[in-house]
Parts: C-alpha cells; structure tokens; sequence
C-alpha cells in the first residue's frame, strides 16, 4: 500500500478525505487518478494493493473488497484490509475508485445513509445502492461511516475523473446537493439464461421487472449482473 497524505488548508473544520485507487490490482485507472491528484489539499491518497497492480492480477490470495474489515493474522488481502482501515481512521470521507469492463454510465454506489452527503456531492446522475446480497458486509464502504465507491467505464479518461473528484471537493465545501436516479440492488441474475439486457434500462424476465446493473463485467464468473429496483 502506498499513501501520500497532503495536509490540507480548507476553511472549516473538516478533516481529511481519503482517495483510494487499486483495490483490485487490475484496475490501475486509480494509479493515473492519484498522480494527477497529488498536490490536492485535503486529501490522502493511498494504492492499495500494490502486490496485486505488480503482479497484473485482481488479487493475490482473496478480494480485498470482500475482506474488510480484515485480519491481522490473515491472509494478504485481510492483513491489507487491517492497514488500510487503520490509515484512514483519522478521514471524515473516503473516495473508492474502481473500473468496469460493463458498457454503462458511470455511478456511485453506495451502502450508508451517512454517506448520503459524500454522494450528493458527486457529479455523477447515477447511485446504486448495494443491499447486503453482493458483498456481505466485507467491502471497504461497508466499514467507514461515509464511504462510496465510484464504479467507471474502463475507458473514462483519467482527466475527467480528477474533474469529478475536484468538482466533488467543491460542493461538499459549499454543501450542495444533487437530484440523482437511484438504485437498489436486491439481487442477482445467474448465467442460467442469456437475453438482451442494457445497464439502467428496466428489464421484464419471468414476470420480473429490475434494472441490470453491471452487465458485461467480465470479472463476474457466475452471474450475468446485478438486479435493481429504481427508487428514484
């Protein structure tokens, strides 16, 4: 894990916000994020899974974001899980940037009222809020109080995601909020049938109507993507 903290000056008294990229080793758009970032008051930025960024793998032993809150006696993975919570202890909020094979817009999930202030923040239309069927509680938004991660195109450019960042900077400063599409994730569809589906476009199967979230992920071995509910 790498972290560069620079101390901030911002008015008020808020504390730090924690910039995190690499989560999982493969998707390296959080390492050009960080490089642009550098220099940011306010912010500490922090790679996580260098090991796994080396080794051009999602992870070494189990996901990280599947792990949390870790364990000191762990594999490698869980003992990261324990020093990344322990680095950012001291942030009010913490930014989780990851990347997607899927066509889709890019959205912020979310798993804590808490974070509702974070996520309006974002200039992004898009929040999904994970329920419990996906990660099971062991993701890194699930064990800070105001957390999200933002899940991008894989293509998005590396510019546009340091607008977003400092655009976000921006309005938790002046408190703005943001009209948003939401979405609850309530389960999964198993690769048990193949069918036209489109991200964030409503979808009827078997009398069923969700919205696919995360459609085409190629990590996903054993679904074809993630159900939703629209709330809003």
């Amino acid at each position: 894990m790498k972290t560069h903290h620079i101390p901030h000056k911002i008015k008020g008294n808020r504390r730090d916000i924690a910039i995190i990229g690499c989560i999982h080793g493969t998707e390296t758009l959080g390492i050009e994020v960080i490089e642009l970032l550098k220099g940011t008051e306010g912010l500490k930025l922090i790679i996580a899974n260098e090991e796994a960024i080396t080794a051009n793998r999602r992870y070494i032993d189990c996901d990280l974001n599947r792990c949390f809150p870790g364990r000191i006696d762990g594999n490698k993975e869980e003992r990261l899980a324990v020093t990344i919570l322990s680095e950012i202890s001291d942030c009010e909020f913490v930014i989780d940037i990851h990347t997607t094979t899927a066509i889709t817009e890019n959205f912020i999930i979310q798993t804590k009222d808490d974070a509702n202030i974070l996520a309006n923040a974002i200039p992004l239309n898009k929040k999904v809020i994970m329920g419990p069927c996906v990660a099971h509680e062991g993701s890194l938004i699930d064990n800070v109080s105001k957390g999200v991660s933002i899940e991008f195109n894989e293509n998005t450019p590396s510019s546009d995601v340091f607008d977003i960042i400092i655009t976000t900077l921006k309005n938790l400063e002046e408190k703005q909020t943001s009209d948003k599409e939401i979405f609850y994730v309530y389960g999964i569809l198993k690769k048990t049938m193949e069918d036209e589906l489109f991200n964030f476009k409503e979808k009827i199967i078997e009398q069923e109507k969700f919205y696919p979230i995360l459609y085409g992920e190629k990590e996903y071995k054993e679904i074809i993507c993630l159900k939703a509910k629209r709330l809003q």
